[in-house]
């Protein structure tokens, strides 16, 4: 709600009428608590406290222009005081309210960042496990691919090694065999057999 010069509100009528009730000799707790309920009206019509003091002050300086005698104005100063006091309670009230909303959501806030930085650790965590065990599986892997590679390259080397002699022999028994093959392939074969 905002205030404009000239533009009289129901809510400021109200204000001044209770302001004015108040201030009169005899008032009691009464016109206090309706005050109050005044004050919780405006936070509830979201009248600013700006604009509650403004029209407050609106309201007070034409009840003193009406005070016919200096001597009355102190003691209605003093009232008013009190009549602002109680019908700004709700806003302090709100206000106090807000401060303790922010708190819990400022703690509320911290506890949320702990747990990502929890889980963001838990995360990295874990990967750095499922990597590690990857690794592992690799390593394993490269170990057997090399023991199986040194298994076989044992006897296929021994097989070449014999296949070569084996060819270089022929070749030589063929040179010298010339008309009788027989012979020097039964001598062939039983060096074979005795190696």
């Amino acid at each position: 709600m905002r205030m404009e010069p000239g533009n009289t509100t129901t809510f400021e009528l109200r204000y001044r009428g209770a302001l004015e009730t108040y201030l009169k000799p005899g008032a009691d707790e009464t016109q206090l608590i309706a005050a109050l309920e005044l004050g919780k009206i405006a936070l509830a019509d979201e009248v600013s406290l700006l604009d509650l003091l403004a029209i407050h002050h609106v309201s007070l300086e034409s009840l003193i222009r009406g005070s016919r005698r200096n001597a009355d104005v102190q003691p209605l100063l003093a009232k008013a005081i009190e009549f602002l006091a109680q019908v700004a309670a709700p806003f302090e009230m709100a206000q106090r309210g807000w401060r303790d909303i922010v708190g819990q959501l400022r703690l509320a806030n911290e506890a949320l960042e702990e747990r990502v930085a929890e889980r963001t650790a838990a995360l990295q965590a874990s990967e750095l496990e499922r990597y590690l065990m990857k690794a592992e599986r690799l390593s394993g892997l490269g170990s057997l691919v090399a023991g199986v590679a040194h298994e076989l390259s044992t006897p296929i080397g021994n097989c070449l090694t014999v296949s070569t002699s084996l060819m270089r022999r022929s070749s030589a028994l063929k040179c010298r065999s010339g008309d009788r093959p027989v012979a020097p392939f039964k001598a062939f074969c039983l060096r074979r057999r005795q190696s």
